[in-house]
């Protein structure tokens, strides 16, 4: 364990321009739920000048500040009786312009961090927030947790880091040895009712067919990890363990295998219909609705009835 005297008593919550006020709501409020009293809870907010920062530019996060930008009244309230301080953001101004840039955004919070030097900073787990903490573990010689669904902290001030391993058979706990604890924490939005996902069987073709059959049915593009990393779609739409947790009333699954890491993300859909031409992919024993068959025929054949049906976007 790190001495504890090197440790300052403040906590970080970071948001990126990407990041969702929705989604940093979640996180504020769970560090708030499990920040010790004797800690200072800081919202560090990253701002490229595209959202608003006129508002904070007295880097006071102020009732204001907060109905503002969708953190309702109760919980700002809530923050600033509990926390005297807790008004107090840091806001950094990016000169990136809504570029996101790893290497820049890094710097920008590596000197950040190295002045504070924080007991904890929490990033969200989107595709930014993960990409620049493990560049700044790497930069700075920190330990890194990825993907926590919970945390807390110990008489001792270490923090326990609780993540999903094995598919989402097993929950790990783990403590850091870093000097800051560090670690990007799983946030849930507001689930979209239809989710659209491929995988790598879909192919260039295959995406092409699913970002317009999600645009027609008002849905949203889902992606497993070996279709992202093949760039067969962006990192946001990776739906699984190192991904995003959807929880759609329809989830449509094409060329997906079914995958434990895969299925720990979508595996509390309601409806769940898979696409595949192997019988005997996993995703089957998973799905309430089986299709064998080739994944760009069935969906062009979807496309075609949801327009003679006249299904509009968001409908």
């Amino acid at each position: 364990m790190p001495p504890l005297e090197w440790m300052s008593k403040e906590w970080m919550i970071i948001k990126f321009p990407d990041t969702q006020w929705e989604e940093y709501r979640e996180l504020l409020l769970k560090a708030y739920d499990r920040c010790p009293p004797a800690m200072t809870l800081t919202p560090v907010i990253l701002t490229d000048g595209t959202e608003g920062e006129a508002v904070l530019s007295n880097s006071v996060l102020s009732k204001a500040a907060l109905d503002n930008y969708a953190l309702d009244n109760a919980v700002s309230d809530t923050f600033r009786e509990a926390f005297p301080g807790i008004g107090k953001a840091e806001v950094i101004a990016s000169p990136l312009s809504g570029r996101y840039d790893v290497t820049l955004l890094g710097a920008l919070f590596e000197e950040f961090l190295r002045e504070r030097e924080p007991s904890v900073a929490l990033f969200p787990a989107t595709g930014t927030g993960k990409q620049t903490a493990a560049w700044l573990a790497g930069r700075m010689g920190l330990g890194l947790t990825a993907d926590l669904t919970d945390f807390y902290m110990d008489k001792e001030e270490r923090l326990h880091q609780i993540r999903m391993a094995y598919g989402g058979s097993l929950q790990a706990e783990i403590i850091s040895r870093s000097r800051i604890q560090m670690a990007t924490v799983k946030v849930e939005g507001k689930s979209p009712s239809v989710v659209i996902a491929g995988g790598l069987g879909a192919g260039k073709e295959g995406f092409r067919l699913l970002c317009e059959l999600a645009e027609i049915s008002g849905g949203q593009l889902g992606a497993t990890r070996a279709a992202v990393d093949a760039g067969l779609a962006p990192f946001e739409c990776q739906i699984g363990q190192s991904g995003s947790y959807v929880k759609p009333a329809y989830y449509l699954a094409f060329g997906i295998s079914g995958a434990v890491q895969h299925l720990a993300g979508m595996k509390d859909s309601g409806i769940i219909i898979a696409v595949n031409t192997d019988r005997k992919a996993p995703i089957f024993q998973h799905a309430d609705y089986a299709v064998c068959g080739d994944v760009c025929g069935t969906a062009q054949e979807i496309i075609k009835l949801l327009a003679r049906k006249g299904v509009k976007e968001n409908q």
